[in-house]
């Protein structure tokens, strides 16, 4: 229905509404110093500037409004991915998912497919960020997850694999979304997926676009799970350093789209 399609704007909206109150929980609490509290604060208001998300009326939200929904996880990584003994076997014992393995592997192998079967073999778990949201971003989201390991068996108890730069630079991210994408309109033709006549430019900026959103989606989800000072403990996976790592990501998606 009309407001369901309209979710991601709203929950986004509402997300960033409870980070600026959590900020101040944490500064209470003393989980963050005043300087980290400055710095989540800009990072709360520029996404909101970003997104048109100061806005009292989310409808105003118009980058959001020209993109097609569709219900989403919104949350896919290796970690929330099984792959039952079939696929493991036939496989070779490779599991794609476990630690210090390239999760990104599992991508490209099932892309250069000329179905989605091998996809049967897997099962998604841990709906609690499904909503409506813009078509293409599951599959974005998942390609930037593939840039960190989050089996990491020391504190912060992440690490990044590769430069964050190539998710704009590297065209082997690009072409696979783009792959992706048109599967999935070939399976659904009723949805107004993408028009691929699009040219070029149009085609990486939507890319880029969601490569911005997913950046700056964790990181407020990353404001909002914290609940300790992590680097005082180092016994924990650390949501601020987390969060700024994911923020970098959207200060790329600026950087290279400005003269868009």
């Amino acid at each position: 229905d009309k407001h369901s399609c309209k979710s991601m704007p709203f929950q986004f909206k509402n997300y960033l509404s409870e980070s600026l109150i959590h900020v101040k929980h944490c500064i209470q609490k003393k989980y963050i110093d005043e300087k980290q509290a400055e710095y989540l604060i800009s990072i709360i208001t520029k996404t909101q500037k970003e997104y048109c998300l100061n806005h009292n009326d989310y409808e105003k939200s118009n980058k959001f409004e020209k993109y097609s929904k569709i219900l989403s996880h919104n949350d896919i990584h290796c970690g929330n991915l099984l792959i039952n003994d079939q696929y493991f076997q036939k496989n070779k014992g490779i599991n794609y998912c476990s630690k210090n393995k390239d999760s990104f592997k599992l991508l490209k192998e099932n892309h250069s497919s000329s179905t989605f079967s091998n996809f049967l073999d897997l099962k998604i778990i841990d709906f609690e960020f499904a909503n409506f949201n813009i078509i293409g971003f599951d599959i974005v989201n998942y390609i930037v997850e593939c840039f960190f390991d989050l089996f990491h068996e020391k504190y912060p108890f992440f690490s990044i694999k590769k430069d964050f730069k190539l998710l704009f630079d590297d065209e082997q991210y690009f072409s696979i979304y783009i792959k992706y994408l048109k599967k999935l309109s070939e399976k659904n033709a009723n949805l107004n997926i993408f028009d691929f006549d699009y040219d070029l430019y149009c085609q990486k900026k939507y890319f880029y676009f969601l490569i911005g959103l997913s950046g700056s989606f964790w990181s407020i989800i990353g404001i909002l799970s914290i609940s300790d000072d992590y680097s005082s403990k180092k016994s924990e996976f650390d949501f601020y350093l987390y969060l700024l790592k994911r923020f970098e990501i959207f200060d790329l998606y600026l950087e290279y789209t400005k003269d868009y």
